[in-house]
């Protein structure tokens, strides 16, 4: 019998460190040609967010990405948003949740259900390791009537620091 203590766990999540070359507090500058600048209001002036456009990123586990955006602190990298979007009612979320299971482990909470006037999360879990934390969350965008899921991973400690700095 395999037993997966929670120390195990969060070795796990923080040892991974990024998504493929994608890791954190790496610059920009390291992706050139594999990413490109995305026009997007963030409240940290310090921030800026990029989207992955090298095609060999179009597929994660297998299952087809929407999106693939890189958000940056002080030109380090500190977040990674990977989404996925469903035609009809969420298959990817299961699918990816497994995925995450089996690399991580379980997961070490469940996200409060919530609804905004814009989107309804129907699920969402978490890896809460030291350094690192990833989330995934199943959405339903009351605008379009789309499901989406998508995985949030990032680098707690340049969080922490991006949020001293703003208050």
């Amino acid at each position: 019998m395999n037993l997966i203590c929670s120390s195990q766990i969060k070795e796990t999540v923080d040892s991974k460190n990024g998504f493929l070359e994608f890791k954190f507090g790496k610059s920009s500058k390291d992706f050139q040609g594999k990413i490109q600048k995305v026009d997007a209001l963030i409240a940290n002036n310090n921030s800026t967010k990029y989207q992955v456009i090298a095609p060999e990123y179009k597929k994660v586990f297998g299952y087809e990405v929407s999106e693939i955006y890189l958000l940056f602190f002080k030109d380090k990298l500190y977040a990674i948003d990977i989404e996925f979007v469903d035609e009809d009612e969420s298959n990817a979320y299961p699918y990816i949740k497994g995925k995450l299971q089996t690399l991580f482990g379980k997961e070490t909470g469940n996200l409060k259900r919530e609804e905004s006037n814009e989107l309804k999360l129907i699920d969402g879990i978490i890896w809460v390791g030291n350094m690192n934390t990833l989330y995934l969350h199943d959405f339903y965008t009351l605008s379009t009537g789309k499901y989406y899921t998508a995985i949030y991973y990032k680098d707690q400690v340049l969080q922490d620091e991006m949020t001293q700095q703003e208050f």
